[in-house]
């Protein structure tokens, strides 16, 4: 098969019952990425300490506090990314990513009903992703 048919047949695969053409869901790249990363973000950025402020002529006061809103959608997998917190895979470099080999235990305990773990998984690596930049940024 030439790339053009395998690329042309792809947009029918992607429409078959919510998978891809590996057979993956794919219902988290429909979603707001945006709303995810935002949440990891918030959950794994520090924030700046007084000295910080202190130099820029700040009051920890002065920062705004605007709560990050968690969407229904999103509830299961910000459960799952916090109760996750400990089991990093980490590196020479810094953290590598989650031990996956926790996540059905912590999918369980967090009451994640088994018909949602496929999207629950996609969302928990957008946020994973987001997490492992902030700590980068942190690191840098």
């Amino acid at each position: 098969m030439q790339c053009r048919e395998r690329c042309a047949s792809l947009p029918e695969l992607y429409r078959r019952d919510g998978l891809n053409h590996l057979g993956l869901h794919h219902r988290a790249a429909r979603r707001t990425r945006k709303k995810l990363t935002r949440v990891a973000r918030a959950i794994y950025e520090k924030p700046p300490n007084p000295a910080e402020l202190a130099a820029l002529g700040l009051l920890a006061s002065d920062l705004d506090d605007a709560a990050v809103e968690i969407w229904p959608d999103n509830l299961h997998a910000t459960n799952v990314l916090i109760a996750m917190f400990t089991q990093w895979r980490t590196g020479m470099g810094g953290p590598t990513g989650l031990d996956y080999a926790a996540l059905p235990a912590v999918m369980r305990l967090s009451a994640v009903p088994r018909a949602e773990w496929p999207d629950t998984f996609e969302s928990l690596r957008v946020m994973e992703a987001e997490a492992m930049k902030v700590m980068g940024e942190q690191n840098a």
